[in-house]
């Protein structure tokens, strides 16, 4: 019985991926101002990322139920805009209404397709920037107005299994195989 728990176990490690998630980049923003903008260079170094998926929430003045207030949140990487959401045109989003016509939570996560993020990447530097429209306030109202911001990805390299991935898996099935010899 205890070896067919430590092949099983052998087989579990050898098979687990070691790929991880990562954080790129992350910020978390007070609004104070009317019409407030973010912007930050974040530095690339390190694994080539796959999978990138980037994740926005922004509570705030974010309404659009008067005739002629354009509230948004413009999202951008590298000079590329991904977000013009407001409470009415969430895009890809989920609308949360604090307080009816002055504070909203919108939150949202967009997957960057392979080509998108080799293209934001190519220059080992990632421009992040956030931009109100003149019409967003800082009302506070509902507790305090913020836009937050995570870009992560799952380490590419880590998708090609090691030699020494691969043995501890072979050695894993050897183990497997004769457990079953012995048993028959």
């Amino acid at each position: 019985m205890s070896k067919k728990l430590i092949a099983a176990a052998l087989i579990a490690a050898a098979s687990s991926t070691s790929a991880f998630a990562g954080v790129i980049a992350s910020n978390t923003t007070a609004i104070t101002t009317t019409g407030q903008s973010y912007t930050n260079a974040f530095n690339l170094s390190g694994p080539a990322q796959s999978d990138v998926i980037l994740s926005i929430t922004a509570k705030g003045d974010y309404g659009t139920n008067y005739a002629g207030f354009d509230e948004y949140l413009n999202f951008f990487l590298d000079n590329v805009q991904l977000t013009h959401w407001s409470s009415t045109n969430g895009g890809p989003s989920n609308v949360v209404t604090n307080v009816a016509d002055y504070d909203y939570t919108i939150t949202g996560t967009i997957a960057l397709t392979a080509a998108q993020w080799a293209q934001f990447a190519a220059d080992n530097v990632l421009n992040v920037r956030w931009q109100n429209t003149s019409m967003v306030d800082s009302y506070a109202v509902g507790g305090a107005d913020f836009v937050s911001f995570t870009v992560e990805g799952r380490n590419a390299a880590a998708d090609v299994p090691e030699p020494a991935s691969l043995a501890l898996f072979g050695l894993g099935l050897g183990a497997f195989g004769l457990v079953r010899r012995r048993k028959a």
